[in-house]
């Protein structure tokens, strides 16, 4: 029992780990997106 307890736990904390990466990256790559979207504006303005 123990070691399916164990094994069960392990499962679980690895989707854990993988969903809250996957969520951490869609985040980070949003605001990286943003970021490189008001440069971009900053540089044509600039130009103009």
């Amino acid at each position: 029992m123990r070691n399916e307890t164990g094994f069960a736990a392990i499962i679980f904390f690895t989707i854990l780990s993988l969903v809250t990466s996957f969520v951490f990256g869609m985040v980070l790559n949003s605001k990286m997106n943003k970021l490189s979207e008001s440069v971009k504006n900053a540089e044509n303005k600039g130009n103009q």
